[in-house]
């Protein structure tokens, strides 16, 4: 009856305590002076296989890597943190958050072969492309008022404003907003120019039978 009643006692406890700190932060995590604890620099960047959404386009998920990161007590972190203006965060958030170091410059996409009669080798596809980016930006900037953490975001490659590409996440979802309209495989190249003018390519594969039929 003892053990049953001390059992009983420490899932209330344990019940009680995950409410009161779901209730202080939704999203659970630690407490942290900064919202970023990892900036990471990019060097590399690896793309998904080929799949065609619910309307019918080709994407792709692209993830950005590199070996170098910058934790909280490095001298690194404080001067990318003092720039972008993440200071004062003071409050509990998911155990860990990275955004890539530098600002993106732009994204742009090139066909490698023969996309339609419009877009031959060689032409940008940055005004038929659209990418899904998550920044956290607008959370810091905004002195951590809501949308709370990363907004996902999708526009057209024309449309991206440069403060756009401030404090990413370091995956994306790229759109063709057009199948091609030449049967068989086809590839593009997606470039990602950042801040520094470092540049990292991957190439995209769109298999013939995910192109026009």
């Amino acid at each position: 009856m003892k053990t049953t009643l001390k059992l009983s006692f420490v899932a209330v406890f344990l019940y009680l305590l995950l409410g009161a700190f779901s209730c202080e932060t939704p999203y659970g995590g630690h407490y942290r002076e900064y919202y970023i604890d990892v900036y990471k620099v990019a060097d590399t960047l690896m793309a998904s296989k080929s799949s065609i959404n619910s309307d019918g386009k080709p994407t792709w998920s692209l993830y950005a890597d590199g070996e170098i990161s910058y934790w909280q007590n490095s001298s690194k972190h404080k001067e990318l943190r003092e720039r972008y203006g993440d200071t004062h965060f003071n409050r509990k958030a998911a155990p860990v958050e990275v955004a890539l170091a530098l600002p993106l410059l732009s994204v742009d996409v090139v066909a490698l072969d023969n996309y339609s009669e419009k877009y031959p080798a060689g032409s940008s596809l940055n005004d038929i492309t659209s990418l899904k980016f998550r920044t956290c930006y607008p959370f810091v900037s905004s002195g951590y008022n809501s949308p709370y953490g990363f907004t996902e975001m999708k526009k057209k490659l024309s449309d991206i404003q440069p403060k756009d590409w401030y404090m990413l996440k370091n995956w994306f979802d790229i759109f063709l907003d057009q199948a091609p309209a030449i049967h068989g495989e086809h590839k593009v190249q997606v470039t990602f120019t950042f801040e520094d003018g470092k540049q990292i390519t991957q190439t995209l594969i769109l298999s013939a039978n995910q192109g026009n039929k």
